[in-house]
């Protein structure tokens, strides 16, 4: 569970330094922010206390389906980054 939090915090740092090298804020880079705080909140599910069988079911769908979109968020922010540095147009240098 620990990996899933570093995960997360790791996804919610990068918009900060992003910003901080004065490259701006691109929305890919917001949605890689995001994807981080649904890493933390699968490993918060992941680790709370429940008490009777039937919450420990909500608890690992809750867990599943925030980890899901935390991964689908990363895997879509990755690709938006990827595609607009290889399609951005420079200056062409002489």
């Amino acid at each position: 569970m620990s990996g899933t939090i570093l995960l997360g915090l790791v996804c919610l740092v990068i918009p900060v330094l992003y910003k901080h090298a004065d490259l701006g804020i691109h929305k890919y880079i917001k949605i890689v922010g995001m994807s981080g705080l649904f890493f933390l909140l699968s490993a918060v599910f992941g680790d709370g206390i429940w008490m009777n069988d039937s919450l420990v079911r909500i608890g690992v769908l809750c867990k599943m389906g925030s980890y899901f979109l935390g991964f689908l968020g990363l895997l879509i922010g990755t690709l938006m980054g990827a595609l607009d540095v290889m399609f951005e147009m420079g200056e062409p240098t002489h």
